[in-house]
């Protein structure tokens, strides 16, 4: 049983009492009667007076008109009231800047972003942001974008120097060496595949109807049957395949020769020589003609669609060990430190006071926002027990009083 009810079961009674005592008394006439009247008749009083003073706070008793349901009545004053208070006693604009004034932000932030809960903010603000800069525009925009400036790019390198250097450093050993034995073992299997067979069976043949058309000797050879394709081929192939075997041998004399005499070659090779001249052309030409944009789209776009979809893609994990390694380096610069903290004292000077003014209306929305049921609800649940508890005291001193 709430303390509201118990306060209204003391007025029934005291009621029920007085109308019992009432009676009595008028067939009883002796001391004891005439004093247990004045009591229960005080007590009644009490009750009474104490529930009307508690219910004209929010409503009309028994419909009485004058100076009752006060908070109603006094809604808006109330509102200005309580806004007052908050501002000037609970939230007191000196006391924030005081406060405010003697927080660091930096530490604070620094705190946060190495906390669990910092880690993971920032890796779901990355992946989000991810997805609208992607999202932002179609695939097609995107590839075209990407392919300008990679022919942007690549119009303003100069390939010679890059292709110089590759070859040198296989010519040196330094690279391609693996790369190198494996094309062999390519093409000694290709040529003794049929249709490697058949390849240099092609070019022995037309060799040999070269020497023809300009050797009396050869077509002479040819005349008596000396001349047998068939066998050349196979002692072709046979000398090619020796051949490439001596280059597997990375340190093999004949690959060493070989690449020692490309470097040679290759040593010479500059933007200025024809060769480059003409190898720059080329690569202009292709970076101009090539599809680039269907490369990206086929290549590239799937592997970004994937990536941004995912929060703990390599992508986001590279973008979120980016921005830890801006921030390490920034709180390590003490100029910049101090620099921050500054501004952020500026703008707390300069925004607090609009802030502690927005308090003041975000409370008086919020109180406003009540309609009078609702208002007289709640300030009558807050203090409801108190209420009742003035209620029954008041019929106790009446009592006290009577008696």
């Amino acid at each position: 049983m709430t303390m509201k009810r118990r306060a209204n079961l003391v007025l029934t009674l005291a009621g029920i009492l007085y109308a019992i005592v009432f009676i009595l008394q008028l067939f009883i006439q002796a001391p004891w009667m005439e004093a247990i009247y004045w009591i229960v008749q005080s007590a009644l009083i009490g009750s009474v007076a104490d529930w009307f003073a508690v219910e004209a706070l929010f409503r009309k008793p028994l419909g009485f008109p004058y100076h009752t349901a006060l908070l109603p009545r006094k809604k808006a004053a109330l509102s200005e009231g309580i806004v007052a208070l908050v501002l000037e006693r609970f939230v007191k604009l000196d006391q924030l800047q005081e406060l405010l004034a003697k927080e660091e932000v930096v530490p604070r932030i620094d705190r946060y972003l190495r906390s669990d809960g910092g880690r993971l903010m920032l890796r779901s603000r990355l992946h989000q942001l991810a997805r609208v800069v992607l999202h932002s525009k179609s695939k097609e925009e995107w590839m075209a974008l990407a392919a300008r400036q990679v022919r942007i790019w690549g119009k303003s390198q100069k390939v010679t120097p890059y292709v110089r250097n590759f070859l040198l450093s296989i010519c040196d050993g330094k690279r391609g060496i693996t790369q190198i034995t494996e094309l062999v073992v390519y093409l000694q299997d290709f040529l003794l595949s049929p249709r490697g067979e058949v390849w240099i069976g092609t070019l022995v043949e037309t060799a040999v109807e070269r020497k023809k058309a300009s050797s009396f000797t050869m077509r002479l050879a040819n005349l008596f049957g000396v001349v047998n394709v068939e066998a050349m081929t196979k002692t072709v192939v046979t000398e090619l395949q020796v051949e490439l075997e001596e280059w597997k041998n990375p340190s093999g004399e004949a690959r060493t020769a070989f690449l020692q005499a490309m470097k040679a070659q290759v040593e010479l090779l500059s933007e200025e020589e024809v060769a480059g001249i003409t190898l720059e052309a080329v690569y202009q030409g292709w970076l101009q003609d090539a599809p680039i944009e269907a490369i990206l789209e086929s290549y590239v776009w799937p592997l970004l669609e994937e990536t941004v979809e995912e929060s703990s893609s390599p992508l986001i994990q590279k973008a979120e060990e980016l921005v830890f390694r801006g921030w390490e380096s920034f709180i390590q610069q003490e100029s910049s430190v101090v620099e921050v903290e500054s501004l952020f004292q500026k703008l707390v000077y300069h925004l607090l006071p609009m802030l502690h003014q927005w308090l003041g209306k975000i409370v008086r929305i919020v109180l406003d926002d009540y309609s009078e049921k609702e208002f007289i609800q709640f300030v009558e649940s807050k203090v409801e027990d108190d209420l009742a508890w003035i209620r029954l005291n008041g019929a106790a001193v009446g009592a006290v009083l009577g008696f």
